[in-house]
């Protein structure tokens, strides 16, 4: 049994233990994709804007604009063409191209307007603890053996107990000096090439030795031959890192896939959301964060997949979010203050096209049934943050019961 093995198995026994057998499991995506991005919008975004519209309710307040019908989904225009020669939003030019990967998700109940609070239960499905997130269980479960399973350019992340599964970037660019030295301008020694050579030799006569003195069979084994596997892990980063500008660009993205380092990937979307005063900034920040993933699908559809085959795009699911979204009416200084209902973006390879939940009046959420994503019909239930994490590691082709156990997954997100 190696490393992965080992703790998968030890972590999803304590976790299962004294609880009902793992029978009843739901179905997992047959088809899921090979990589993960997932972009945070800090603050709390307001959903009405793009991807929860609601015009004609009494009870909310929506910007001005038109719906954009695309069979499953609609979404909402903020700023349509007065002149036939004026652009198009990237709202609009986003959805043209890529509505039909697209599932919109409504009515995640959040049960917070703590931003901390909210946005642990967003990515975790749970708060408090030491509950992962959904990218970390995703890369610990699918994506181990890669250098570094699941990268942090920058935006939120719980690792949980898989720490070994999780890479940051760092605020200064902390990785890239740890990948070449040469990037680090306070750094008193730096080996040279030939000591480089000499320190790793060193390292693996001693593993060897070791191996063969007290770990030439069972758990001993297994953990020795983990360390020389994370050496050519390491080498990997190194080699192929130093070529990589890890800026937290749309390009960042594409040469970490194009040199298959990570499974998943966090980013940070441009702008802050916050908007207590002032939410017509909605509007153009939400339209910069869909021209960013524009130039992301177009950059993944342009490149080819070493890996996999075809283009990157075909491999690849987005997940776009915030940690809660913005009260339904305008305050007193024309913003929209903390609302405790998620809505997700979910886009690309194994994604089922459709609407998944809906709020009502009051943008309230309503009950839904799992399987469908429909709000009307048998079998209705109330979404909550650990069924819809639970969801979308199913997305991935994962065992949810694996973290969530009795939890009832939200497989409407795939078929």
């Amino acid at each position: 049994m190696n490393r992965r093995s080992f703790l998968k198995t030890s972590a999803a026994t304590a976790a299962v233990a004294g609880l009902a057998p793992r029978t009843a499991r739901a179905a997992v995506n047959a088809n899921p994709a090979k990589r993960f991005v997932f972009m945070n919008l800090g603050g709390g975004w307001d959903s009405t804007y793009v991807v929860d519209p609601k015009p004609g309710f009494a009870t909310v307040s929506q910007a001005p604009g038109e719906m954009l019908d695309y069979g499953n989904i609609q979404v909402w225009d903020w700023r349509p063409k007065v002149l036939p020669t004026d652009p198009d939003t990237f709202v609009k030019q986003f959805f043209d191209a890529y509505a039909s990967q697209a599932a919109i998700v409504k009515g995640i109940n959040l049960r917070s307007v703590s931003h901390d609070i909210c946005a642990q239960r967003i990515y975790t499905g749970r708060q408090g603890g030491t509950s992962p997130d959904i990218a970390t269980m995703i890369a610990f479960s699918k994506g181990f053996d890669l250098p570094v399973p699941y990268m942090i350019l920058n935006g939120p992340a719980w690792a949980g107990p898989y720490g070994a599964a999780v890479g940051r970037v760092g605020e200064t660019g902390q990785l890239t000096q740890l990948i070449d030295p040469l990037n680090a301008p306070y750094v008193s020694f730096r080996p040279t090439a030939p000591d480089e050579v000499d320190i790793e030799t060193f390292h693996r006569a001693t593993a060897l030795r070791q191996q063969v003195t007290r770990g030439s069979t069972g758990f001993n084994r297994n953990r020795i031959q983990d360390f020389l596997d994370s050496l050519d892990r390491g080498d990997r980063l190194r080699d192929l890192g130093k070529s990589i500008n890890f800026g937290g660009t749309v390009q960042t993205v594409v040469e970490i896939f194009r040199y298959n380092l990570s499974m998943c990937v966090m980013m940070q979307g441009p702008g802050g959301y916050d908007t207590h005063g002032g939410n017509i900034a909605q509007g153009p920040m939400q339209d910069s964060v869909f021209q960013q993933l524009f130039a992301l699908f177009q950059a993944l559809e342009a490149e080819p997949d070493p890996v996999n085959g075809g283009n990157m795009l075909e491999h690849t699911c987005l997940m776009l979010t915030s940690e809660m979204t913005r009260t339904p009416m305008l305050n007193g200084g024309a913003g929209k203050d903390h609302w405790p209902v998620g809505a997700v973006l979910v886009c690309g390879a194994g994604v089922a096209n459709r609407q998944v939940g809906e709020t009502g009046e009051g943008q309230v959420a309503m009950p839904l049934n799992l399987t469908t994503g429909a709000v009307a019909g048998q079998d209705l239930i109330s979404m909550s943050s650990e069924m819809f994490a639970a969801g979308m590691l199913s997305l991935a082709g994962v065992e949810s019961y694996d973290f969530f156990q009795l939890t009832p997954p939200l497989t409407a997100l795939h078929y």
